[in-house]
C-alpha cells in the first residue's frame, strides 16, 4: 500500500511538473507575442507617411557619365536625363544632413554618387519607374517608400 501511495505521489509530482512547464511555455509565448505586437505597432506608427523630404533646388550640372565605368556611369546618365525628378528625392545615405546636399541630384554633381551604392540604387530605381511611365510624384513616393523599407539610410 505504501508503494502505491509513493507511485501516486511521484505520478502527481510529474503531472504537476508537466502542467507547470505548459503554463511557463504559454506565458513565454504570450510575452513574446505582446513584445512582437508592441514592436510592430511602433514600426507602423513611425511609418505613418513622415518620410524625409529633399530640399531640392540643385542647379549645378551633374558630372559626365563618361568619367565612370559600368553602373556608376549609368547612374550619372540617369541624373543627366531626369534631374527634375532626382531633385525631388531625399537621399537615404543621409548626405542632406551630413554634408549639406539638397537632394539625390546633388549626389551626382560631384563624385559622391560614384562611391555610394545608396545614391546609385535610388537613381536607378527612379529611372526604372520613369521608364514605366509613372508621374514624378509617384516616382518620388515609391523610391522613398522603397528606401525607407530597406533602411537605406546607413551607408
Amino acid at each position: 500500500m505504501a508503494k502505491k501511495n509513493r507511485n501516486r505521489s511521484k505520478k502527481a509530482r510529474r503531472e504537476k511538473a508537466i502542467e507547470n512547464r505548459k503554463r511557463a511555455r504559454i506565458r513565454n509565448i504570450s510575452i513574446t507575442a505582446v513584445i512582437i505586437l508592441i514592436v510592430a505597432a511602433g514600426l507602423i506608427m513611425s511609418a505613418d507617411g513622415d518620410l524625409p523630404e529633399a530640399r531640392g533646388g540643385e542647379t549645378r550640372q551633374t558630372l559626365a557619365p563618361r568619367l565612370f565605368p559600368g553602373n556608376v556611369a549609368r547612374a550619372y546618365a540617369v541624373a543627366r536625363e531626369i534631374p527634375e525628378i532626382l531633385d525631388k528625392i531625399y537621399c537615404y545615405c543621409k548626405c542632406q544632413e551630413n554634408i549639406g546636399h539638397k537632394s539625390l541630384l546633388t549626389c551626382f554633381v560631384d563624385k559622391h554618387g560614384s562611391r555610394c551604392g545608396i545614391c546609385m540604387n535610388e537613381a536607378l530605381i527612379a529611372f526604372d519607374l520613369y521608364k514605366k511611365g509613372y508621374p514624378t510624384g509617384d516616382i518620388v513616393e515609391k523610391v522613398q517608400a522603397t528606401m525607407a523599407n530597406r533602411k537605406g539610410g546607413n551607408r
